[in-house]
């Protein structure tokens, strides 16, 4: 009976770890006009909407975006 509990023990800890996403960290520079961090057009930039229709298109990952 505790070998079974083992067993079922490693399996579910095999299969979550299986299931984690990776991540994908996207690094942004100060660059106008492809990036835009402040003002009033804020992430209007012509990168910014490049990189949230990439990031869009790539479900399966985690995205982190740093400037």
């Amino acid at each position: 009976m505790p070998l079974s509990y083992i067993v079922i023990l490693f399996v579910f800890l095999i299969s979550t770890a299986l299931q984690a996403k990776e991540t994908i960290t996207w690094v942004k520079w100060k660059l106008t006009p492809e990036y835009m961090e402040t003002g009033e057009f804020k992430g209007q930039g012509f990168l910014d909407k490049f990189l949230d229709h990439t990031i869009a298109l790539m479900p399966e990952y985690e995205h982190e975006v740093q400037f």
